[in-house]
């Protein structure tokens, strides 16, 4: 499974290569977030700058 953070929660992603769109959801919960491919890969350096600049 693919995990990103995002607005202080981690989401589930899932791609839809098809639309070219990738949906971010909390397993359990009814809501989901629908992201293009620009802003998921804005969102994926984010996380990379995060994790790297805070080594657990």
């Amino acid at each position: 499974m693919n995990w990103v953070f995002y607005l202080d929660r981690w989401y589930q992603v899932t791609s839809r290569p098809v639309v070219g769109e990738y949906k971010l959801s909390i397993p359990g919960e009814r809501g989901y977030i629908i992201l293009n491919r620009k802003q998921f890969v804005q969102l994926s350096r984010l996380n990379l700058k995060l994790k790297l600049s805070h080594p657990a």
